[in-house]
């Protein structure tokens, strides 16, 4: 898995490994080793939210463990934090809240500022690494305290990363009440970022075609097509910034253009802060029906024909 450098560990964990007390003292006073609550310790490369999880009393969760992981995840300042359903004395400042999945105020030792903990109650025991949960019982946490389509796109990213199958996935889900299982029914494991997961759901949700990583002769694969021929690109500045990238993308579009096809990128800020302003451009091309080819081209190329140079792997 895509975990940062770095370890949290339990005392007996380090008294196992070979540690006496003392030597793990001395350790603490060097900084070799930082102490988050009594019986825990990390090295100084462990990730902070895991860290600040552990000190709370629990293990990074829901979108805290996604960002861990390296999942594609939306902004959250809320620290998700799984502890067992007996747990007591949660450090920080935390008060405990009457229901699963409900936030209480943090106030993170030597700060004045007051942030966002989420508890998620657990009445199992996993398998926790370096202070976070496993991906199962961190999607499942996700459904149940996110948005739908927020949950989507976590599920996305890690059936897409490969970090579990969909069989896995339809088990963990079975556990469930039923109202989560349509943020399974509604997961592919072809989209490859966020944005892209995020437009697919929208767009669909408006009753729209949308065809899912198509692969078009002579561009390679293209992230959502609308109908026939409208594509939209869903670009991040992690791939598509450079001048080589830059000059890459306007040669994709040149070609597209050339074969008919309409393309239109969008960056991560027009999906996530500016999506009414995209939903309106982008359904002004489908009113007018640009989104579909023709009857007939000036190729003289029909309509049937010309669909076929792409494969449509989504529904209506």
């Amino acid at each position: 898995m895509n975990r940062p450098r770095g370890h949290i560990v339990a005392r007996k964990e380090l008294l196992a490994f070979g540690m006496t007390h003392h030597s793990i003292a001395r350790a603490v006073t060097r900084g070799e080793l930082l102490r988050l609550r009594r019986g825990w310790y990390a090295t100084p490369g462990a990730a902070p939210l895991a860290m600040r999880a552990v000190t709370v009393g629990g293990v990074a969760t829901s979108l805290s463990a996604a960002e861990v992981i390296g999942l594609w995840s939306p902004p959250d300042s809320t620290l998700h934090v799984a502890v067992p359903t007996n747990a007591s004395r949660l450090r920080g400042g935390v008060s405990q809240p009457s229901r699963p999945g409900r936030t209480a105020p943090l106030q993170p030792q030597g700060s004045s500022v007051s942030k966002r903990v989420c508890l998620h109650w657990r009445t199992h025991r996993d398998s926790p690494r370096d202070g976070v949960a496993s991906v199962i019982d961190a999607l499942i946490d996700t459904v149940q305290c996110q948005p739908e389509e927020y949950a989507v796109v976590v599920i996305d990213s890690a059936l897409n990363q490969g970090l579990l199958t969909l069989r896995q996935l339809e088990s963990a889900f079975a556990r469930l009440p039923r109202r989560y299982v349509r943020a399974f029914s509604r997961a592919d494991a072809r989209s490859q970022s966020g944005t892209e997961t995020l437009v697919r759901l929208r767009l669909r949700a408006l009753g729209l075609r949308v065809s899912v990583q198509v692969r078009i002769s002579e561009v390679g694969y293209v992230d959502l097509i609308i109908g026939d021929r409208f594509v939209l690109e869903c670009d991040s500045k992690k791939f598509h910034t450079g001048q080589e990238r830059y000059y890459a993308d306007r040669l994709r579009d040149r070609t597209l253009i050339r074969l008919g096809y309409l393309p239109m990128r969008l960056t991560y800020e027009m999906v996530m802060f500016d999506w009414p302003e995209t939903l309106e451009t982008i359904l002004s091309r489908v009113r007018r029906r640009e989104h579909l080819w023709p009857r007939r081209s000036k190729t003289g190329k029909t309509a049937s024909r010309r669909a076929k140079t792409h494969e449509e792997n989504g529904f209506s």
